[in-house]
């Protein structure tokens, strides 16, 4: 119901022209776009979830639409416009991507490619060319192969201070409220000991093989820099 709501505003304020009303008010204003995964293939170590993965084709029309509505600048233009006290170009956009995935180098490299488009990826350097993952792909891969009902079971037993924010939360929308809580208020050493218990507990092994097809090799990510 929500996604249908969403979608009725977006067609009336882009229909209404309301739309471009607002990008006029808005134009000196700078907008950071922020991708995770782009492909069509899920992985163990991904939600299917909007926020964390979105299909190659629409993609490309959202980077084919920015390339023409919007003035996509980089992020060492910003810098170079704040030090330097220059106007940014009007209707300003900034693409990019978190933790640095495969996927943005098979999948989404090429679209940039196409639109001669800049983007920034923000990566995480311990993970590079080793068989390391973040606590959050190990989480969703736990949770992958334990169901939700169980994951959501071991949380309010593990974290019984949070159950009644969690009971709350519709059941859409109560692994992303769960996923925010282990990020925002549950210590490091906590979280650590929480995912090792699960591992111990349901016997789970993550399939090293598969971790090599996680995240951007540096020979990768040398080839992006160099275009």
């Amino acid at each position: 119901m929500n996604n249908l709501i969403r979608k009725v505003i977006n067609i009336f304020f882009y229909y209404s022209g309301l739309y471009y009303i607002l990008k006029f008010i808005n134009r000196k204003k700078i907008r950071i776009l922020s991708y995770h995964g782009v492909g069509n293939k899920q992985t163990d170590f991904n939600l299917d979830n909007p926020y964390l993965l979105i299909s190659t084709k629409n993609f490309e029309k959202q980077i084919k639409y920015l390339s023409k509505s919007y003035n996509i600048i980089s992020m060492h233009d910003l810098t170079n416009h704040i030090k330097k006290k220059i106007p940014f170009p009007l209707n300003s956009v900034i693409i990019t991507f978190d933790d640095g995935f495969k996927n943005n180098f098979t999948d989404a490299f090429p679209i940039l490619q196409k639109y001669n488009t800049k983007a920034t990826v923000f990566l995480i350097t311990d993970y590079i060319d080793t068989l390391k993952i973040s606590w959050l792909n190990e989480l969703f891969y736990i949770l992958k192969k334990i169901g939700k009902s169980e994951f959501i079971e071991e949380f309010k037993n593990k974290f019984p201070t949070y159950s009644n924010l969690i009971e709350k939360t519709g059941q859409k929308n109560i692994i992303d409220r769960i996923i925010f809580l282990l990020v925002d208020k549950v210590d490091d050493n906590i979280r650590r000991k929480f995912i090792q218990s699960l591992y111990n507990k349901f016997k789970i092994k993550i399939n090293k093989e598969k971790i090599k097809d996680l995240y951007l090799s540096w020979e990768e990510i040398k080839k992006m820099d160099d275009a």
